[in-house]
């Protein structure tokens, strides 16, 4: 399902568009859940490339990419490539939403 809307939203947008790049991290998580983390990381990289791209830094997205990142480097025991991802989100999150950020009531209860 995920490949079939990536190849919509290419085919519409082009291959530089933010639903482009949620497509491929889509795509990348669950890859990575299938137990493919190399074809999950060549998604990834390409959606975080969109992004960055398009966004900049500073972005909340770009920082759900570098957790995704994160997550597949983890998963695989790459420890140092996963610190250096989850320092990236953590940076920036942290700059766009401080530390006492809590999730919404509504989405935790």
């Amino acid at each position: 399902m995920h490949a079939k809307s990536l190849a919509i939203r290419d085919r519409i947008y082009g291959d530089n568009h933010l639903d482009v790049a949620q497509s491929l991290n889509s795509i990348g998580t669950v890859l990575n859940k299938m137990g493919k983390p190399e074809e999950a990381l060549v998604h990834l990289q390409k959606g975080l490339e969109i992004r960055l791209k398009l966004l900049g830094n500073e972005h909340l997205h770009v920082a759900a990419s570098y957790h995704n990142l994160r997550s597949v480097y983890y998963s695989q025991g790459q420890y140092e490539q996963a610190l250096e991802y989850f320092q990236k989100d953590l940076d920036i999150t942290v700059r766009l939403v401080g530390t006492t950020w809590t999730w919404p009531k509504a989405l935790t209860t």
